[in-house]
């Protein structure tokens, strides 16, 4: 069983993922091309889809999913 602090190479890459998207920098082409039309969201499939993850695979890593879902709320653009 693995220490509470230290996180799996999966887990380091959904919430490398979340944060590049968070600060609107995705390497992920689709992505890309998605905040460039002001449509990107952050949810969960779009933060597997960064880290290069097949779908669902964050299920298994409900603390990193809860905090996906956090930002769900927050919009990638501010309003003007």
């Amino acid at each position: 069983m693995t220490d509470k602090a230290e996180l799996s190479s999966t887990e380091r890459q959904l919430r490398d993922a979340l944060a590049r998207l968070v600060h609107q920098k995705p390497i992920n082409r689709e992505l890309k091309q998605k905040l460039k039309a002001n449509k990107l969201k952050i949810v969960v499939s779009n933060v597997e889809k960064e880290a290069g993850l097949s779908n669902g695979s964050a299920r298994r890593y409900p603390e990193t999913k809860a905090v996906s879902y956090t930002h769900l709320t927050l919009p990638t653009t501010p309003y003007v």
